[in-house]
């Protein structure tokens, strides 16, 4: 049976770690975008609801109001930022887990390829002892026969 062992299985099992925490990590970041998106239309709803005065104002109203106004859409630069950010890390972690997914489907397909080989070596040999048995019974048929 050892000869059926995988010589790379350590490293498959390793692979498939890698593969496992890359997926954790592509699952981390794409909550990071999504509580990303979700704090950026949090802050949009702000900014469309920073009230603004219609008519004449007084000078500082309407300071205040340009500050405010300036506060909220900075918000919203940055929000729109760390959105972009997330989704920039999430790229990269899907990248990661794809190669390492592609890195496991190689191990495993050379496994496969593997075991594949070793059940043809296995019906060559039944075949070769087949032929083996039916030639020594058609020879021992044939001494039997001769006497």
């Amino acid at each position: 049976m050892s000869r059926r062992a995988f010589r790379l299985e350590t490293v498959l099992r390793v692979r498939k770690a890698q593969e496992e925490s890359a997926r954790a990590d592509l699952s981390r970041e794409n909550r990071q975008v999504h509580d990303a998106a979700a704090g950026r239309d949090r802050t949009e709803r702000r900014y469309r609801e920073v009230p603004r005065s219609s008519g004449p104002v007084t000078a500082s109203v309407f300071q205040r109001e340009v500050a405010t106004a300036d506060l909220v859409a900075a918000s919203l630069v940055e929000a729109n930022v760390r959105l972009s950010l997330a989704e920039a890390k999430a790229a990269v972690a899907l990248r990661q887990w794809r190669e390492a997914a592609q890195r496991v489907e190689a191990l495993e397909r050379l496994e496969q390829r593997r075991l594949e080989e070793l059940r043809l070596e296995d019906n060559r040999r039944e075949t070769a002892a087949t032929d083996e048995m039916v030639t020594a019974r058609y020879i021992a048929a044939e001494r039997v026969g001769d006497a």
